[in-house]
């Protein structure tokens, strides 16, 4: 028994630990997943948002006066990068 928990413990590949199992479930089967490690937009407040300039004018205006026609605006701003 001791033996197994050792070579358990040196040999972990998938972790040792479950993470956010909110629902509270037994016995949960690990897997290990492989994909690109890229998310599909760039994230608005990244310094390579390709829209940032029309972005940040768009949110100043919400901002500024907000109401859901400048929030569409910086939205859409946001997206486009």
């Amino acid at each position: 028994m001791l033996q197994n928990l050792l070579c358990a413990l040196q040999d972990i590949q998938s972790g040792n630990c479950f993470a956010h199992n909110t629902l509270l479930y037994d016995n949960i089967q690990k897997g290990v997943l492989y994909g690109p490690w890229r998310m599909p937009i760039t994230p608005f407040w990244s310094s390579q948002h390709k829209n940032a300039m029309n972005m940040i004018q768009a949110v100043t205006n919400f901002v500024a006066k907000p109401n859901m026609a400048e929030l569409n605006k910086a939205a859409v701003a946001a997206l486009w990068g």
